[in-house]
Order: structure tokens, then C-alpha cells, then sequence
């Protein structure tokens, strides 16, 4: 069917308009289509991992994870994220920021959405993913009729999702935390019914009614109407029909060298892009051109993404960073 194959291909395109987004918010005029980029692409790279666990999960009978999945996943993250917050602290240093022990034990925590840093705002991810990994933790160990009823029950857990929305935002806490939680389990627990309904709707049905919704949603965003609830919910929206598009279409296209290393940095890329495309770092600061500004913040990502990727590797290779990794 080609599942897994897209998945490259998806989050290659999700990466590119994730770095697109920012590059907007540093070019006047341009900050609604950031909106629109960041609610829409972040969603899906997220529903990426969901989907990509779920069918593991499933594929394997349904089996209870233990801690060990998430010291798993955390470890995985860390392998990447750890090297690279200590460049930040240090590129914030040599800007005259003083990092203080919170700002460390926030971020070596894996709590930087409640700890942001000047140019560092987007590692808000961290936390999301973090707290994803604990929601799969917590569903597999559910009885099954519980599972069962939260497989059916979509209706219910959007109205929870709408809900939590507005009692969290008025706390103060970012409002959407439950809303990317429930919908990434919801994802996870019925990752092969999706794609199978997705293998249902016609290619031309999709790219047609996805591209009319798009285009509705991109306008609501330039006309400024929307709030920060209904912003988010319309992102989700362009994300559901986009990755609806986006599956059937790169069903089976052939294996891309250049997409699978995009895809294998992604990450890397989502880290160290944000400070050199928007806020007090932009290179847009500098490059007046938007054309030439968005080129330089594209070069400089891939760059610094591939030193990351290249820098990570080279430290897990180090004996030590080996201890207490599964053989």
C-alpha cells in the first residue's frame, strides 16, 4: 500500500513549510500564512509519529508498554535534543543572555514550552511529544473495552478536546496541549482504520474538496477572523486534508535520495532553524530581501541540521553515551 513509503515524502514537505512558517513571520505582510503553515504542519508532524507507532502497535497484537518505552523514546530524543540545547546555551551566552538553573532544568527536563527562550520559542514541540509518549504509555495499558470505547468514541473526545481547550487557556497554560494529546491517542489507537479509509476516497475527490478547504482555510487566516481557538482548529482541518492528499499521492512514487535525507534530518532541521528565521536573531534582520532571506535561512538550516546530525552520531559512537542503552 505504500504507508510507510509516503511517510517520507509527508514529512519532508512538513519540515519545509515548519521552516516556511517562521520565514513568513520575519517577512511583512506575510504572518498569516506562518499561522496558517505552523497550525496545518505541525499538526501533521505529529500525527506522523502517531501513525507510525500506531501501526507498530497494532502489528504487534496490542501489547502494554512498559517504562521502558518511554526511557526509549526519551533517550531517542535526547540523543539529538541534549547536544543541541547545550549549543543554544551557549550561542545565548555569547548573545548576552544569562541562562539561569531553571532555564537548564526546564529544558534538560524536556519542559521548554513552560521555559521559553528569546529565539527558542518552537522547542514548545519538545514538551507536546514528550507528553504524547506518556499518553501511548497510558492508553496500551487500558483494559480493552476502555481502548475500545476511546477507538469509537472520536465525537466525544473532539468535544473533550473543544472543551479542555477553553478551561486550559483560561488557566493560562497554552490551550492546545490537550487538544494535540487527544488527537495524537486517537490517531495511535485507530492508525490502520484511518489509512484504510483514507485507501477509499478517490485521488481526484481528495485533491478537489482538500484543495477548496485549503484555500477557504488560507483566506480565513489572511482575513484575520480568526482567534486563537478557531485558528487551530481550522490548522487541524487543513492537516486532516492535506495528509489525506498527501498519502494518496505519494502512494507509490519511488524512493528520492534527497527526500529521504530531509526526512532522516528532519529533525535536526526543526531545532536549529527557528532562531535564524524569526525573532531577535532573524537573518532577515540582516537580508532585506525576502527572497535572498528566506534562501540564506534555508542554506544555513541545512547546514547547521546536517553538522547536528553528523555531531549526534559521532557522540553516541562514545562508550559512554552507550550505558544504559539496549544492546
Amino acid at each position: 500500500m505504500g504507508k510507510i513509503a509516503s511517510f517520507d515524502y509527508i514529512r519532508t514537505i512538513s519540515v519545509i513549510c515548519i521552516i516556511l512558517c517562521h520565514c513568513c513571520f520575519g517577512i511583512k505582510g506575510m504572518d498569516f500564512m506562518g499561522k496558517f503553515l505552523g497550525s496545518t504542519f505541525n499538526t501533521i508532524f505529529l500525527a506522523l509519529s502517531a501513525f507510525l507507532f500506531g501501526l507498530s502497535w497494532q502489528k504487534k497484537d496490542y501489547p502494554k508498554y512498559g517504562f521502558s518505552f518511554i526511557t526509549k523514546r526519551l533517550r531517542k530524543l535526547a540523543n539529538t535534543y541534549y547536544p543541541f540545547i547545550v549549543a543554544m546555551f551557549i550561542f545565548l551566552a555569547y548573545t548576552g543572555y544569562n541562562a539561569t538553573i531553571k532555564d537548564w532544568l526546564m529544558h534538560l527536563l524536556f519542559l521548554p514550552w513552560f521555559d521559553k527562550l528569546p529565539g527558542f520559542g518552537h522547542l514548545w514541540f519538545i514538551t507536546m511529544i514528550m507528553l504524547c509518549y506518556i499518553g501511548i504509555f497510558t492508553i496500551t495499558r487500558l483494559p480493552q473495552p476502555i481502548v475500545k470505547k476511546c477507538k469509537q468514541g472520536g465525537v466525544i473526545l473532539l468535544l473533550i478536546s473543544i472543551f479542555s481547550q477553553i478551561i486550559i487557556g483560561k488557566i493560562g497554560l497554552p490551550n492546545y496541549i490537550f487538544i494535540y494529546l487527544i488527537l495524537y491517542v486517537y490517531v495511535f489507537i485507530n492508525a490502520e482504520k484511518i489509512l484504510n479509509l483514507i485507501d477509499r476516497i478517490p485521488l481526484r475527490s481528495s485533491i478537489f474538496i482538500g484543495t477548496g478547504i485549503t484555500i477557504a482555510i488560507i483566506l480565513l487566516f489572511y482575513l484575520r477572523i480568526l482567534n486563537e481557538y478557531t485558528a487551530k482548529w481550522c490548522g487541524i482541518i487543513a492537516a486532516i486534508v492535506l495528509f489525506t492528499i498527501f498519502v494518496k499521492l505519494f502512494r507509490n512514487t519511488k524512493r528520492n535520495v534527497v527526500v529521504e535525507y530531509i526526512s532522516t534530518i528532519s529533525f535536526e532541521l526543526y531545532l536549529v532553524h527557528h532562531a535564524i528565521s524569526y525573532g531577535k536573531y532573524s537573518l532577515y534582520q540582516i537580508i532585506q530581501n525576502p527572497i535572498l532571506g528566506t534562501i540564506a535561512v534555508f542554506a544555513i538550516s541545512f547546514i547547521l541540521a546536517t553538522m547536528l546530525h553528523y555531531i549526534c552520531n559521532y557522540i553516541q559512537r562514545i562508550p559512554i553515551c552507550k550505558i544504559g542503552a539496549k544492546r
